[in-house]
Order: C-alpha cells, then structure tokens, then sequence
C-alpha cells in the first residue's frame, strides 16, 4: 500500500483509493477561495496570543469538514469552542507544541551536558522519545478530537496506536504540520505573504489528508464493534 493511498471518508473503504496528490489538487481547485479565508482568520485570531489554542484546533476542524466536502466556517467552529470546546483546545495544544518545544530544548540542554557526566545520556535519551512519540501522535490526536473523540485516556491510546501503525504517514503528516510553517517563519520576511495567504491553511490540510488513513480504520472499527453491541445487546 502506498504512502499515497487516501480514503475520502471515515470509515472502512469500499472504493478503490484515490492518490493524495490528486485529492490534494482537488481540494485547491475547488476550495482555494475557502482555504484563503481560513489562513487569514486563522492569522487574525493568533494575534492575541492567548487564542491560538483554539485558533489552531478550528483550524484543524476546518480542514477536514474540507476533506469531507462539508462547508468550513471557521467563525461557526470558534464559537463552539469558546461555547464548550476550551478544554479540548487548551488540552490539544498543551500536549503537542509545548511539549516538543520543551523535549527538544531538554535533550539539547542534556546532550551539551553530557560531555561532563555520561549519565545524563539517560534524561538526554527520554526527551529525544519524548519528543518523537509527541511529534507523531500530535496529528493523530487532533484528527481524533477533531472526529468528535473525547480529550482523555482513551483517545490518547487511539492517537498513540495511529502513530506507531502507520509511522510514514504520521510522520509525514507531523512533517506538513509543523515543518513548512517553521521553515516560513524562519525565513520571514520573505516568506510573510506566503505565510498570510496559505502558509498555515494548506500544509494542516495537507497534514490531515496523510492522518486520513489511519483515522478512517479506527472510526470504521470502532463503528463496527458499536453495531456488534448492539445486535447483541438486550432488547
């Protein structure tokens, strides 16, 4: 199976997988104007600092009601986070971008350190898993929450078991989500119109399109055992 094998919907597939080049192509043909109004309020609502957390999480809801060919309102999903969705946001957030930037510091802290003590191999070994395990599960988690899932220990799993079963695409998907951005920050102001227009809407589409596979298999299973339960269940 391809690294380039999609599935449009949640679900098990029941026709033939179309590439991701091809989706993605139809995805900006079709919804560039959508994709254009989504980066610029999505870097609008980041000005405050304090709401990005819920900026990215709609931003990461808005991406795949575009995959699903639903309509993408990113004023409708901010107000259903700040509605009942917080905690889910806050807690997406917490356990992806703060976690990486302080693994990463963590292992070059340690590892700069170790020349003077080799233990401290042992802290510079944890932060380096740390980080890749939080770096491939973060995708996972958001298409999860995304998908309706509650923020706890079970969705956590299912993000954890998305990573490890298919690691290409999580690390594919980790690589659009935080690599081309970081990479257009770095090269500001150069990059600034880019990353106005589409440096933060299309690379978390393109992230999400990569997480698609897995998620599909894990909805479509779960749905599988709900109808098992309930043609066995009581009457």
């Amino acid at each position: 199976m391809s690294l380039f094998d999609y599935d449009q919907d949640f679900g098990p597939a029941e026709a033939p997988a179309e590439s991701l080049p091809r989706r993605l192509w139809q995805l900006l043909r079709d919804e560039c104007a959508a994709l254009l109004r989504l980066n610029l309020l999505f870097c609008l609502f980041c000005l405050p600092v304090v709401t990005i957390p819920p900026a990215l999480y709609c931003l990461h809801q808005c991406c795949w009601q575009l995959i699903q060919n639903k309509p993408a309102g990113f004023w409708t999903a901010f107000r259903g986070v700040l509605r009942g969705g917080l905690g889910r946001a806050w807690g997406a957030f917490a356990l992806s971008l703060p976690l990486l930037a302080f693994a990463g510091y963590g292992g070059w802290f340690y590892l700069g350190a170790a020349g003077q003590s080799p233990l401290l191999l042992v802290p510079f070994a944890f932060c380096v898993a740390v980080f890749w395990v939080v770096l491939l599960a973060s995708g996972g988690l958001y298409a999860l929450l995304c998908a309706g899932r509650p923020l706890g220990r079970d969705t956590l799993v299912q993000a954890l078991a998305l990573a490890f079963l298919h690691p290409g695409r999580a690390l594919a998907s980790a690589a659009c989500h935080y690599s081309l951005p970081g990479l257009a920050v770095l090269l500001l102001p150069f990059s600034g119109a880019y990353l106005v227009l589409i440096g933060f809407s299309v690379p978390c589409l393109l992230g999400c399109l990569f997480a698609q596979k897995g998620l599909a298999r894990v909805l479509g299973q779960e749905a599988a055992a709900g109808e098992d339960a309930g043609k066995t269940g009581p009457v």
